[in-house]
């Protein structure tokens, strides 16, 4: 993703629906920096009855030339926790 490009939606999506509302939080590691490159949702839930939610990754455009530089999202969902198999990069 170039850095102009605004933002990333991230799904969560469960296997059934939720019984309860669940809350998702996004951690990041990679080689982009939270706060000057990119900001994540505090959180973000799934309703009861829904089986998704969503959230927004605001990628932040600033004059600064670099190289490209990855972000790797990672889940939290009460106590289970996943890493995407994927990454995005902006410049």
């Amino acid at each position: 993703m170039a850095e102009s490009g605004g933002s990333v939606t991230v799904t969560a999506t469960l296997d059934e629906e939720a019984t309860a509302e669940v809350s998702v939080t996004l951690t990041a590691t990679g080689t982009a920096t939270s706060g000057s490159d990119y900001t994540l949702p505090a959180a973000f839930t799934i309703a009861v009855g829904d089986t998704t939610g969503t959230g927004t990754v605001q990628i932040t455009d600033d004059d600064v030339d670099e190289e490209n530089e990855t972000i790797i999202l990672s889940t939290t969902v009460g106590d289970l926790s996943v890493t995407a198999g994927d990454s995005d990069y902006h410049r």
